[in-house]
């Protein structure tokens, strides 16, 4: 792509204001708020819309009708917005087109926001485990992440120090290994993808407005070293919240034990300069006692859009809407059109939904649009042939159709209306002319759009 791009003359860059003119691409960049200002973040977590083979990927992905509703509401939401996360399992697309079929949708003020990603474990491997790895013209060939990390381009630890990879791996052959030194070089290429998915392609941290972003994966080595150096650069610079962010909710799925973000943030809490940003909050932390009020996590993996904390976390399970902000640690966004999760124990209602952050008056506030119908199925086992107790929207036999790739009938576009069946229509169509006439932020305090799942004072 570098060689498509030239750079010219630009308007400066403000903060808060959209850059243009900067690559003959008439491509548009909108900069983040200047230290210490409000930021709204949008967060949208496991967004799946497609279906490769079927498989079980992107069970829900026609009753969400997520290839449109998606980028829709990114369109309506983004451009009054400061900053967006994709918690990662981004598209579970093996292949680039998943995610090249809602990216093309975006318009340029959408596409202009600034977007931190991080890769989920069907980013690393398709079917979402280590031990299901596939490198090879038989089975198919996995990404190990490596695809995202040039996707998505994030500005790593590698671009510190970027390192070329092994002679025989380079091609064309005869490429001098300086040329992975130099500019635009971003990544660490020293190792083949399958042997090693290196960390610093992914890790990250930096601050917007009044917010510090800290990213890891736990794939590949220990996050909790890079995270103590994250630390002790937020300490110094002391926005008023830290945000710890990554895809995996709990150890498992090539995540070790302690590695995740839930235990990672845990841990920086008591054992590292992010002990700052306990605030108000002492430990312990967790359900009934006392949460710290300037340090959250952002996961997905499990795929619930919810609050939760530490303990829950790592059951799977969520707290209730009205849940009181001392027991509050962090946020589970992963229902964007994957869900396996109606067959599980403890039962997760998916709801696909608009989750917005904001940090205005000194105050984390965390507001959800649900647009969607309840998908939890009934309390009894799904092997149970025999259930008299009420389902709800969706019945076995349709999560059956969907997980083997097929749509059912009643999910059919034709059947379903603009976006999906268990889409509220009404209540999309308010919100996206909410968002498009008065902006994301304003639109995140009615009460009549959003659930207003959490304010707490950043303090």
């Amino acid at each position: 792509m570098a060689g498509h791009w030239e750079v010219i003359s630009h308007d400066p860059a403000v903060p808060g204001e959209v850059v243009r003119n900067f690559t003959t691409a008439k491509s548009s960049a909108k900069m983040p708020p200047d230290f210490g200002q409000p930021l709204t973040l949008v967060v949208i977590g496991d967004p799946c819309n497609g279906n490769f083979l079927g498989g079980g990927q992107c069970n829900f992905r026609d009753y969400y009708g997520t290839n449109l509703t998606l980028p829709t509401l990114l369109n309506a939401a983004l451009p009054s917005s400061d900053v967006w996360f994709l918690t990662g399992d981004n598209f579970y697309d093996r292949h680039g087109v998943f995610s090249v079929s809602v990216f093309a949708q975006l318009k340029e003020a959408a596409r202009a926001v600034p977007l931190i990603s991080t890769p989920g474990n069907h980013d690393y491997w398709f079917h979402g485990y280590p031990q299901l790895a596939f490198n090879d013209d038989c089975w198919g060939f996995d990404q190990f992440a490596n695809g995202q990390s040039q996707f998505y381009a994030m500005d790593t630890a590698a671009t510190w120090a970027p390192k070329a990879p092994e002679e025989q791996l380079i091609s064309p052959p005869g490429t001098s290994t300086s040329k992975f030194s130099e500019a635009p070089a971003f990544l660490d290429l020293s190792a083949a993808p399958k042997e090693d998915a290196k960390p610093v392609n992914f890790q990250h941290y930096s601050i917007a407005g009044n917010v510090g972003f800290i990213v890891t994966t736990c794939i590949g080595e220990d996050p909790r070293a890079f995270v103590t150096e994250a630390c002790s650069f937020m300490k110094e610079k002391n926005p008023d919240l830290v945000l710890m962010l990554g895809h995996w909710n709990k150890p498992g799925a090539g995540c070790k034990d302690g590695w995740d973000v839930p235990n990672v943030s845990q841990w920086a809490l008591d054992h590292s300069d992010c002990a700052a940003f306990k605030g108000t909050g002492q430990s312990p932390y967790g359900p009934a006692k006392t949460a710290a009020t300037r340090l959250k996590f952002v996961v997905g993996h499990q795929h619930c859009n919810c609050m939760t904390n530490f303990k829950l976390t790592n059951e799977d399970s969520c707290l209730s809407d009205d849940a009181d902000p001392s027991e509050v640690d962090g946020f589970i966004i992963g229902s964007h059109g994957m869900s396996w999760d109606p067959q599980s124990t403890p039962l997760c209602s998916a709801r696909f939904g608009l989750p917005v952050f904001r940090t205005d008056n000194r105050r984390l506030t965390v507001a959800y649009a649900k647009l969607s119908l309840d998908t939890t199925l009934t309390h009894c086992a799904w092997y149970q042939p025999f259930c008299h107790e009420k389902p709800g929207e969706v019945s076995r036999s349709d999560l059956f159709y969907a997980f083997l790739g097929y749509t059912p009938s009643s999910w059919a576009h034709g059947v379903a209306g603009p976006y999906g069946k268990g889409i509220l229509t009404r209540k999309m169509k308010v919100l996206l002319k909410c968002l498009k006439e008065k902006g994301t932020p304003h639109c995140s305090k009615d009460s009549a759009l959003f659930d207003q799942w959490y304010s707490h004072s950043l303090q």
